[in-house]
């Protein structure tokens, strides 16, 4: 049966991983890091009420849930993909299940006139009742960045931003940070840099980019905040040039520190990993989840309370039956969740929910 876990903070969905080792860099923390990890055995991860959706995606899928007090309870869950239609569109889909039973029921399928060679990214902001943004690379030549801070609106038209000059390697990532949706992606120079972008939502415009010329990525990012006592963190991710799952932190959106964690070798993955922060009644935890780079590429799930030093995967991770195409995507609202591309021939989409055991 599925593990209810008590609540005492929302979460906003991101991705975040090990750094490579850097010689002659000493590893930094969190200004609140949490509690030492505990070193015995790791809990199995249950997935429940998993659901394959009828829908085809020609990479991962991109996943937000977040949750509306004001009114009532009310969640809300949005996963995106790029489709294996032949000009590869993207789509939405939303349910408006409590995530702690399962989030079964998809309904409200939208599939844009835009279209995309990997991944959109996908950020909920508002609360529950709030808006839908979006972000995509484009099939043009240069592969341009586009927005829209409303995919469910009436005249989506209105609120599409195409970021001429602004291309990437693959797909962008999409967060809510404080009183901005945080746009990151890879570039198309030689090293691949990361940028950052914030949109104010109050204005509805784009802020001044950051290039991280120290950090490059051979795919695209993602993002996360971690609400911890300290105040929210930015947490950015991505996979090197070899492979090896990296990550930096910021209070403010701009400048970002490494994070570089203890203990044992890094995981590799083609793909950033996802990454939350969750503080609930069995204590404080960081998880994390990427696509392995064996030869059927496993679903790989990791956890820490003492982030961002993850401890030795024999205590700390747990590899699941299934296989994926592209990255994994987590998310908490009432309940864990996690979204991936079936290695199937069809490459179907598959939600489930997950707990510790």
């Amino acid at each position: 049966m599925f593990k209810r876990l008590g609540v005492l903070g929302k979460v906003v969905v991101g991705g975040a991983a090990l750094l490579l080792a850097l010689v002659g860099m000493a590893p930094t923390s969190f200004a609140a890091p949490l509690a030492p990890s505990q070193a015995s055995a790791p809990p199995t991860v249950h997935l429940a009420h998993k659901v394959t959706l009828g829908e085809t995606s020609i990479d991962g899928p991109a996943l937000s849930s977040v949750q509306d007090n004001f009114e009532g309870i009310h969640f809300l869950t949005a996963i995106a993909w790029t489709g294996t239609d032949a000009l590869h569109h993207l789509n939405l889909l939303q349910s408006m299940d409590d995530p702690a039973n399962g989030v079964t029921h998809f309904k409200n399928k939208r599939t844009l006139g835009e279209t995309s060679f990997v991944r959109p990214a996908v950020a909920q902001f508002g609360g529950g009742l709030g808006n839908t943004a979006l972000a995509w690379v484009g099939t043009d030549k240069a592969h341009t960045l586009n927005f829209v801070w409303d995919a469910y609106g009436p005249t989506i038209g209105k609120s599409k931003i195409t970021l001429w000059g602004e291309t990437s390697i693959g797909a962008p990532a999409l967060v809510q940070f404080e009183n901005n949706l945080i746009l990151a992606w890879a570039g198309t120079d030689a090293n691949h840099s990361l940028n950052v972008l914030p949109f104010n939502i109050s204005t509805q415009k784009f802020g001044a980019k950051t290039v991280l010329r120290a950090f490059g990525s051979s795919a695209g990012p993602n993002l996360s905040v971690f609400k911890l006592t300290s105040g929210p963190e930015l947490v950015l991710s991505w996979t090197t040039s070899a492979q090896a799952l990296d990550y930096a932190t910021s209070t403010d959106g701009v400048h970002f520190t490494p994070a570089l964690a203890l203990g044992p070798a890094p995981e590799f993955s083609a793909n950033a990993s996802s990454v939350f922060y969750h503080q609930s009644d069995v204590g404080q935890r960081a998880f994390r989840a990427w696509t392995g780079i064996d030869p059927v590429h496993h679903v790989n799930i990791q956890w820490t309370t003492s982030f961002p030093d993850w401890p030795t995967p024999v205590t700390s991770k747990y590899v699941l039956a299934e296989t994926a195409l592209g990255g994994p995507q987590l998310a908490f609202n009432d309940g864990y969740l996690i979204a991936w591309t079936g290695t199937n021939p069809a490459h179907s989409l598959n939600v489930a929910a997950w707990d510790l055991y």
